[in-house]
């Protein structure tokens, strides 16, 4: 795919090369929009009658124009092909001379000779391969092609129309299948015409194809619509090429319904979707009967699961309740939830640990977590940031006594912006934030600890604490109280540190292959 890209970036390019430097690039249009020999249509004769002086000057200067044109054509040929060739690897060389007819074409320096030669050799098909196995690929290629996500539509149209030309360069054909010849005819009032029936099943072949392979995830709607449509006896599916293209550029995707807000709650608007799964304090507790209400949670005894009036703690309890043990369980998510906040700023739902309730052990103010599970860094001791502020979003955080709206930030020395949420269990890193920064490394044989390897020689070790959580102690890093200000880590590698590690010799070399590059 990579290649095949690549070919179409190269023709673009080729097509400004020579609409900047050649004379009369007008042309020239012809070569790199549709791989057709340039030319130049010749003035009308003028009749032997005419007297007119101003009509014979105006013919003069035509034909004048006419041979100038001409020959500037001739030129701009040989430099394009001269460009064309020059832009080639060795390998494409040593593939196109290996052609049979490259000595004519290359001598009168047929450009849509090898920009049609080019485009077949990169997608893979040969002039000296075995005939069958060639078109057979062609064929393969083009029915197994989809539009990528992150395709346009206009890239998803160039690509797909030069899978065809492939395709027929090579003597492929489309359309031409007895089945849909005679359904063409069914519906033209002069069947006998061969041409146009022929023309007719071609063009609605690539409309059908262009539409069947654009990215579902986009137009899966419309594809839906139109197999409906056809089923209660309405066609609308276009009939050439360019019909279907409109139809994909001018698609609207239907709106969601947006959920209506209760006007007696005050709490923000929220448009929810399937997929999450909130973090829990311990386990599941069903009712004294054996019935489990996931969706509630008796607060007196803390857990969810059961009304109060059925808590298996309770003076009621009939049934035997084995503890459960607290843990923590992280937030489980496939998609994100769009929150719409009070003051209509601009909010975010990400991922977070859930609170433990008060009369567990607290976590030390100075331990700081690593987590692999976390896509945002979220600090509980403000003594690790700076500059404490009102953040431009919002962050939602679900746990099990409910949720939270964090909207201040602080900053880290050497790292950048973090939350701040003084309600939070504990001060925890992104495994993904960091990485990004400075190297981590982890060999279970020597200890279990996640080593941080920071820019000023500095080696962050994470210890895997009894829950299997890894944590950094900052407190004990430098002996200070875990309500002191904590030490800054340098996270960032500067150009003086990395310069620290080489000597002059290797240093003024690099400096030299940069300049030189």
């Amino acid at each position: 795919m990579q290649y095949k890209k690549q070919f179409s970036k190269t023709v673009e390019f080729l097509g400004e090369y020579i609409a900047k430097k050649l004379k009369y690039p007008g042309d020239m249009a012809s070569l790199t929009k549709d791989f057709v020999r340039p030319e130049i249509p010749k003035p009308t004769e003028l009749e032997v009658s005419e007297t007119n002086r101003l009509v014979i000057a105006i013919w003069e200067k035509k034909v004048s124009a006419y041979c100038t044109r001409t020959d500037y054509l001739d030129t701009n040929l040989k430099i394009a092909y001269a460009v064309i060739w020059g832009q080639c690897s060795e390998a494409m060389k040593a593939k196109l001379t290996s052609l049979d007819d490259f000595e004519t074409n290359s001598h009168e320096s047929d450009c849509v000779w090898i920009l049609k030669e080019i485009k077949g050799i990169t997608y893979r098909f040969e002039g000296q391969r075995y005939i069958y196995l060639s078109l057979d690929d062609a064929r393969t290629t083009y029915y197994a092609y989809t539009q990528g996500a992150e395709d346009s539509i206009s890239s998803y149209l160039e690509h797909f129309r030069s899978l065809v030309e492939v395709l027929e360069h090579y003597g492929g054909a489309i359309g031409e299948d007895p089945g849909l010849l005679d359904a063409t005819a069914a519906v033209l009032a002069n069947a006998d015409d061969a041409t146009k029936r022929l023309k007719i099943a071609r063009d609605r072949t690539l409309a059908l194809a262009f539409l069947k392979r654009a990215d579902r995830r986009r137009f899966g709607t419309l594809w839906a619509d139109l197999k409906n449509q056809f089923s209660r006896g309405n066609n609308q599916y276009p009939t050439n090429l360019t019909a279907a293209y409109s139809l994909l550029v001018n698609f609207k995707p239907p709106k969601r319904d947006k959920p209506r807000r209760n006007p007696r709650s005050q709490e923000p608007a929220v448009e929810k979707e399937d997929g999450i799964t909130f973090m829990q304090a311990g386990g599941v507790i069903a009712c004294a009967d054996v019935v489990t209400h996931t969706h509630f949670t008796f607060f007196r005894c803390e857990h969810n699961g059961h009304y109060a009036d059925k808590c298996p703690n309770g003076p009621n309890a009939t049934l035997l309740q084995t503890k459960a043990a607290a843990a923590v369980t992280l937030l489980q998510a496939s998609h994100t939830e769009a929150i719409i906040a009070a003051d209509n700023t601009n909010s975010v739902s990400d991922f977070t640990f859930t609170q433990l309730p008060s009369r567990h052990e607290l976590i030390p103010l100075s331990w700081v977590f690593l987590d692999s599970q976390l896509t945002i860094p979220v600090f509980k001791n403000p003594n690790f940031l700076t500059n404490i502020r009102r953040s431009n979003s919002q962050l939602k955080v679900h746990n099990n006594g409910g949720t939270q709206i964090l909207s201040l930030v602080g900053d880290i020395k050497n790292f950048g912006t973090a939350w701040y949420n003084p309600d939070s269990l504990a001060n925890i890193f992104s495994l993904a934030a960091v990485r990004k920064l400075c190297r981590i490394t982890m060999d279970t044989s020597v200890e279990a600890t996640l080593c941080v390897h920071c820019s000023d020689g500095l080696i962050m070790k994470f210890i895997e604490y009894g829950s299997g959580l890894s944590y950094h102690d900052a407190a004990a890093a430098v002996q200070h109280n875990c309500n002191e200000n904590v030490i800054d880590y340098s996270f960032v590698s500067t150009v003086a540190n990395n310069k620290a590690q080489f000597p002059r010799r290797k240093i003024e070399g690099a400096d030299k292959a940069r300049a030189l590059y």
